[in-house]
Protein backbone atom coordinates (compact mmCIF):
# COMPACT_ATOMS: atom_id res chain seq x y z
CA UNK A 1 0.00 0.00 0.00
CA UNK A 2 1.47 3.26 -1.16
CA UNK A 3 -0.53 5.35 1.42
CA UNK A 4 -3.72 5.93 3.41
CA UNK A 5 -3.94 9.06 4.89
CA UNK A 6 -7.22 10.73 7.32
CA UNK A 7 -7.97 14.01 6.61
CA UNK A 8 -11.32 15.09 9.05
CA UNK A 9 -14.13 12.46 7.42
CA UNK A 10 -12.24 12.16 4.40
CA UNK A 11 -9.45 8.68 3.93
CA UNK A 12 -7.33 9.43 0.58
CA UNK A 13 -5.90 5.81 -0.66
CA UNK A 14 -2.48 6.64 -2.40
CA UNK A 15 -2.00 3.83 -5.34
CA UNK A 16 0.76 2.84 -7.76
CA UNK A 17 -0.83 1.78 -11.63
CA UNK A 18 -0.05 -2.01 -10.11
CA UNK A 19 -1.84 -1.82 -6.92
CA UNK A 20 -4.47 -0.06 -8.76
CA UNK A 21 -4.77 -2.95 -11.40
CA UNK A 22 -4.31 -5.78 -7.67
CA UNK A 23 -7.51 -3.60 -6.41
CA UNK A 24 -9.39 -4.05 -9.31
CA UNK A 25 -8.46 -7.83 -8.90
CA UNK A 26 -9.01 -7.65 -5.39
CA UNK A 27 -12.40 -6.51 -5.49
CA UNK A 28 -13.65 -8.47 -8.26
CA UNK A 29 -17.02 -10.36 -6.90
CA UNK A 30 -16.09 -14.13 -5.55
CA UNK A 31 -18.54 -16.63 -6.57
CA UNK A 32 -19.64 -19.40 -3.91
CA UNK A 33 -16.69 -22.39 -4.17
CA UNK A 34 -14.40 -19.87 -6.52
CA UNK A 35 -10.87 -19.49 -5.51
CA UNK A 36 -9.18 -16.17 -4.95
CA UNK A 37 -5.02 -15.92 -5.02
CA UNK A 38 -2.90 -16.09 -1.94
CA UNK A 39 -1.79 -12.38 -3.62
CA UNK A 40 -5.23 -11.04 -4.22
CA UNK A 41 -6.30 -11.92 -0.20
CA UNK A 42 -2.67 -10.85 1.39
CA UNK A 43 -3.89 -7.65 -0.91
CA UNK A 44 -7.35 -7.67 0.75
CA UNK A 45 -5.83 -7.59 4.57
CA UNK A 46 -3.04 -4.65 3.73
CA UNK A 47 -5.72 -2.90 2.58
CA UNK A 48 -8.06 -4.05 5.34
CA UNK A 49 -5.20 -2.93 8.38
CA UNK A 50 -4.33 0.29 6.62
CA UNK A 51 -8.25 1.75 6.58
CA UNK A 52 -8.40 0.50 9.87
CA UNK A 53 -5.35 2.34 11.01
CA UNK A 54 -6.08 5.52 8.92
CA UNK A 55 -9.92 5.54 11.10
CA UNK A 56 -8.13 4.97 14.18
CA UNK A 57 -10.10 3.52 17.67
CA UNK A 58 -12.50 6.22 17.40
CA UNK A 59 -14.58 5.30 14.56
CA UNK A 60 -17.89 3.77 15.13
CA UNK A 61 -19.12 1.14 12.66
CA UNK A 62 -22.54 1.71 10.65
CA UNK A 63 -22.05 5.36 10.83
Amino acid sequence: MSGVRRNGDDVTVTLTADQAFTLRVALKPVRVGETTSTATQKFRDRLDKALARALGDNWKRGR
